[in-house]
């Protein structure tokens, strides 16, 4: 373990790396729930099938090996790792993607205006580029899509969200809103893929009703029901204006006026990923090899400057774990040149909104508490119900003892996992939890009201 996260914190031996016992160690600390509670003697059946597949070493080695070698570089400008997605073959790296640039979204993108300064104020820029935006405190905590292709719902969503709480206080809660409306109701197959601006678009001809992600839980699966009039409202009192979204003209420069303007803020983004981004850990992440097409969603969320390298502040949709808490800084032009690393400012925009909150929505996760028990699946219930059906007593959702789980409050950030409270994270008939008995796993919850 100390072998694994030192190479964890990117000290790598100079040389005798055995990949053999990295691998080993990685997959015990990224797929076997029992290892951070130090109970590793026995592997779950993902960690055991993952050691023996030959594909998943070679995958392993590969990717460890560009870590080492990147980390060894000169004048290094960003930090790479070994994380969960290390362990995985490009096939199923691919899957935590999902952006689909089709020619008809292209011929549309052309066909809209673009948001150009007409004049550029160089005193102006040269202050704007000097200076820090971070609109990260107007968001909710980093989410994560999981297997499903359906970034392009989570850049849509947080480009929303903060239109939706750039009035609220800083230190107050803020709105959620629910990918997996996007995934449901505007389409088919929406872990296939698709293009942020199709959830602006369904959203402004249906009546412009949003669920919070407290209340239409993330699911990360095609082919469900689209369910979003089961629902309180999670975007009360502001409505989409016009369908599709802004497209701010394709240079760093306009991205940073828009970025700085705070009635914008937040831009959902289009990127190509390319060597090295899935192992980016710190610093200000660069590569000269995004050549190709763009195939995943992102969200500008400010910009400033480290160790004298400017950088555009990006939420991703990876989870906390991934990156630098879930964000990562890609380097930006400065003087007016364009660098528009890896296409990040090619296809910049932001949705159609207008209103102010009128106080009867159910956007953040006090105001879901409110319509608790909302449907009959209990998903909604935030209460302090403990115990089980059968009076046992509900283990905490953080522990691994006695049951070692997968349905932890990081796993499941938007589902109320709060010490050991009866919850529905994963639509169960109602609320459950495990229990504090090694005899009975788990179990359905006492009512709760």
């Amino acid at each position: 373990m100390i072998f694994l996260l030192t190479l964890l914190g990117c000290c790598w031996l100079a040389q005798g790396v055995s990949y053999r016992k990295l691998y080993k160690d990685a997959v015990i600390h990224f797929k076997d729930p029992d290892f951070e509670a130090g109970k590793s003697g026995q592997l779950t059946s993902t960690a055991s099938n993952l050691l023996r597949d030959t594909a998943h070493y070679k995958a392993f080695k590969k990717n460890a090996v560009f870590v080492e070698k990147h980390n060894r570089e000169d004048n290094l400008k960003w930090v790479a790792t070994i994380n969960e997605f290390s362990l995985e073959t490009d096939e199923e790296f691919s899957r935590h993607l999902g952006l689909n640039m089709t020619r008809e979204i292209d011929e549309e993108i052309q066909l809209l205006q673009r948001k150009k300064r007409s004049t550029v104020d160089i005193t102006l820029r040269e202050e704007l580029e000097a200076g820090e935006v971070d609109y990260r405190s107007y968001l909710p905590p980093i989410k994560n899509q999981g297997g499903c292709g359906s970034c392009w719902t989570f850049g849509a969503m947080a480009a929303l969200e903060y239109q939706i709480n750039k009035d609220r206080p800083v230190d107050g809660e803020m709105v959620a809103l629910s990918e997996e409306q996007c995934v449901d109701c505007t389409g088919s197959n929406g872990c296939g893929g698709g293009w942020p601006t199709a959830c602006y678009t369904w959203g402004h001809y249906h009546y412009s009703h949003w669920a919070s992600s407290y209340n239409y839980l993330y699911e990360g699966r095609s082919g469900l029901k689209c369910r979003y009039d089961d629902y309180k409202d999670g975007m009360s009192g502001f409505k989409f204006t016009k369908p599709s979204g802004q497209y701010v003209a394709k240079s760093d420069e306009d991205v940073l006026y828009a970025v700085a303007d705070n009635r914008i803020g937040v831009l959902s983004c289009a990127i190509q990923v390319a060597d090295g981004f899935g192992s980016y850990s710190s610093g200000v992440y660069s590569s000269e090899n995004c050549n190709g097409g763009v195939n995943h969603a992102v969200n500008i969320v400010g910009y400033g400057t480290l160790n004298g390298v400017p950088y555009w502040k990006v939420r991703n949709s990876w989870g906390r774990g991934w990156g630098d808490g879930g964000y990562i800084n890609m380097e930006r032009g400065v003087n007016g040149n364009n660098l528009n690393m890896c296409h990040l400012t090619q296809y910049a925009h932001y949705p159609y909104i207008e209103g102010s909150d009128d106080g009867q929505g159910s956007g953040t996760e006090s105001e879901a508490m409110r319509f608790e028990c909302g449907d009959g699946g209990q998903v909604e219930y935030r209460g302090e119900v403990n115990q089980t059906v059968s009076g046992r007593t509900c283990q905490k959702w953080s522990s691994q003892d006695p049951h070692s789980h997968s349905r932890t409050p990081e796993g499941y950030p938007y589902s109320g996992l709060e010490k050991n409270f009866c919850r529905n994270p994963d639509g169960e008939s109602s609320a459950w939890c495990y229990t504090t008995e090694s005899s009975k796993r788990w179990e359905l919850s006492r009512t709760v009201l």
